[in-house]
Parts: C-alpha cells; structure tokens; sequence
C-alpha cells in the first residue's frame, strides 16, 4: 500500500483541483464559443433567384420566337407577292427591294424620296420614309410603277 504524507496528499488535492478547474473552463469555453451557424435560408434564396432568372430567360425566348415566327409569316407573304409575274410596287417595301426586284437604281428612287442614301434610310419602308418627309406616298409609288421596264 502507498502511503502519502500529509504534504503530498494536499499536493495531490491541489493539482486535481486545478486540472479539473482547466479541464471545466475549457468545456465552458467550447460550449460558449460562437458556431458558425450554418444560414439554412441562404440556398433557397439562391434557388429563388435561380428561379425567376429562368422564368425571365424561358419569357425571353418565347418572346423573341413568337416575334421571329410572325416575321416570318410577313416574309413569306411578301415573298409569295414578288413572285407573281409582274407585281405592281407597294407601299411596305424597302428602297433596296423594289432596286433590287425591278432593277430600278436607287440613287433615283432616293433622288424621288428626296432622301440621302443611308443603312437607315435602307431599313425603312417607302410608307414610312413618306411619312417623315410628309410626301404624298400615292403619287411616289405611281411615278416608281411607271419606270418599272416592262
């Protein structure tokens, strides 16, 4: 049996005590140190997002597809137009279609617009460049039928 004296049991006791003490403040600490808490609403937020960007594309090219199909109708009409023998020059074609298709220059036909010859003049329907030079459109396209080479 191992005896202890009075000096070693009390040192014994001493450091014990504090090592449980240590032991007890370390549990304390890592009980009341902050956990990074772990932000549950975050990826819902994110797949909200997710979401409605897809909802705004999806919108997006049901829009654009609806726009390309309804010109494609519009083209095929006027297509399905400049095909007949001889059609007369209508009012929604372009400066280069009608130089193009009845072989008419088109610094006349800007000369008759009374219009500069630009890529945005090119894009606009003779209706609507007589609409901006406040021209009479009726009598415009009748002066251009009559130099169609027949």
């Amino acid at each position: 049996m191992v005896t202890f004296s009075k000096a070693d049991s009390s040192m014994l006791f001493f450091t014990t005590f504090i090592s449980r003490t240590v032991d007890h403040i370390a549990m304390r600490k890592q009980k009341t140190q902050v956990k990074p808490q772990v932000n549950k609403e975050t990826p819902s937020k994110q797949m909200t997002l997710l979401i409605i960007l897809l909802i705004i594309l999806c919108v997006l090219l049901l829009t654009i597809s609806v726009q390309i199909f309804y010109q494609s109708k519009s083209f095929q009409s006027h297509r399905m137009y400049l095909r007949q023998s001889e059609p007369p020059i209508q009012s929604w074609m372009t400066v280069p279609v009608v130089a193009t298709h009845y072989n008419i220059s088109q610094n006349m036909l800007y000369q008759l617009l009374d219009v500069n010859n630009t890529l945005n003049e090119d894009k606009l329907t003779i209706a609507t460049i007589c609409k901006q030079h406040i021209l009479n459109c009726t009598a415009i396209i009748d002066i251009m039928n009559s130099w169609i080479p027949r």
